[in-house]
């Protein structure tokens, strides 16, 4: 029995620091940010109405809890690590393949 604890405690340690080198804030708004050059190079007299509601405090925030859970797999955390450090639209979209 003392094993199994030993082995849970294990596995969350490391879930812990698995999920920990991802900056959910700086994810999410460079995801945003990388829209927003985007959206303005495309239609730029059409996007602000959508940019405003995007990078609102209020999506910002979902967009926060969102990462926090999905970086809890091995998956969701590629995903956000790459959404964190992507510096074009490609690398951007790239991420969620």
């Amino acid at each position: 029995m003392k094993n199994i604890f030993i082995i849970i405690g294990l596995i969350l340690t490391s879930t812990s620091l698995f999920a920990s080198d991802v900056d959910c804030k700086k994810a999410v708004e460079n995801g945003i940010n990388i829209m927003k050059e985007r959206m303005a190079k495309k239609n730029p007299d059409k996007s602000n109405a959508f940019l405003k509601v995007m990078s609102s405090p209020e999506k910002i925030k979902k967009g926060v809890a969102r990462c926090e859970q999905e970086i809890k797999t091995p998956e969701g955390k590629a995903e956000w690590s790459c959404q964190q450090t992507a510096s074009t639209f490609e690398e951007f979209k790239a991420c969620g393949k």
